[in-house]
């Protein structure tokens, strides 16, 4: 998306958007920096979260470190 889509987006009446961060231990969305960055310009709030697969202890915790 384009800071022009989020401007748009804005316009609509859309308040704030969330932002994929990471997943599992491997995956590290490449776009969020700019995702950010264009939602704050466009005066929206963001929201992050990272999609978890752990089934252990030791699973969280390597997530948890990612």
């Amino acid at each position: 998306m384009t800071q022009n889509d989020y401007n748009e987006l804005k316009s609509l009446g859309v308040t704030t958007v969330i932002v994929k961060i990471s997943e599992g231990t491997t995956y590290a969305n490449p776009d969020a920096s700019q995702q950010i960055k264009f939602a704050q310009n466009a005066g929206l709030k963001v929201a992050v979260y990272h999609y978890i697969h752990f089934s252990n202890q030791s699973g969280a915790v390597s997530e948890a470190n990612h």
